[in-house]
């Protein structure tokens, strides 16, 4: 699909899927190159979804939905690790 700016070009337009496939591929690749790189082991990789929202200094990221911090967050996935 394409779409015409105000100049009159025609531009691609992007979806959802089109971004989203970009991203996994991008994981993928940099997962595989630090697999070869001895830095990784594992034969599962998992994308979470959620939703965050952080300043550029990244003190204050924090979870939209719960008002969490990330390193709340990031604790409570940890513990409930396997």
């Amino acid at each position: 699909m394409h779409a015409e700016d105000a100049s009159g070009r025609f531009h691609r337009a992007y979806t959802s899927a089109d971004v989203l496939e970009t991203v996994v591929d991008g994981l993928v690749n940099g997962v595989e190159r630090l697999s070869q790189a001895g830095l990784v082991k594992g034969k599962t990789v998992g994308i979470d979804a959620t939703t965050l929202e952080a300043n550029a200094a990244m003190r204050s990221i924090e979870r939209r939905n719960t008002g969490e911090s990330y390193e709340a967050f990031v604790g409570r996935l940890a513990e409930a690790a396997p």
